[in-house]
């Protein structure tokens, strides 16, 4: 929450820079200034042990099952996990292509450039994720690793890209 808090003061010193710049409001009097913000954690981060995913693992059914373990084992957040298509999983050269993530069914760009990366994928891993596709009804290189049998809802790329269009993905819980 304090990151957000972080980037929402950032945005809104933006917005103010910019007001000011067309003579909008009057130079030198940002209200953001008096208030203090930390991009700082105000907890740690809990930290599972082995034996604890172990046990996680054994009582998730899929796909969760499979979320987790791509969770655990390379670190994707959510908004990550979830912008992931079939197109991206290299099986032959157990690599994943990390391009996009996804939040409030808007694709965009992964949250930091480090984000933007290939992922070194264990074997028992490439297993499941084949297992996954061929239970999947959506197995196709463009379609969603995760996508929704329940509810096909729009996703849209960000206002202003040249391509703007919609597509399909699925669920609710395409959110991080």
């Amino acid at each position: 929450m304090q990151f957000n808090q972080s980037k929402n003061s950032q945005s809104n010193e933006c917005a103010f820079n910019h007001a000011s710049r067309y003579e909008w409001l009057e130079q030198s009097k940002n209200p953001i200034t008096f208030v203090r913000q930390s991009a700082e954690r105000l907890s740690t981060p809990e930290v599972l042990e082995p034996a604890e995913i172990q046990r996680l693992l054994s009582r998730l059914g899929s796909p969760y099952r499979l979320m987790a373990l791509l969770a655990v084992t390379t670190g994707l957040r959510r908004s990550e996990l979830f912008a992931l298509k079939w197109g991206d999983v290299d099986i032959t050269s157990c690599t994943l292509h990390v391009k996009r993530s996804i939040y409030n069914r808007i694709i965009g760009r992964c949250k930091t450039l480090t984000s933007k990366k290939d992922l070194p994928l264990a074997p028992y891993v490439i297993t499941e994720l084949v297992y996954w596709r061929q239970k999947s009804n959506y197995q196709e290189a463009h379609d969603w690793v995760f996508a929704s049998p329940r509810i096909a809802r729009a996703v849209s790329l960000p206002a202003g890209n040249a391509a703007h269009q919609d597509y399909q993905a699925g669920g609710d819980s395409r959110r991080d």
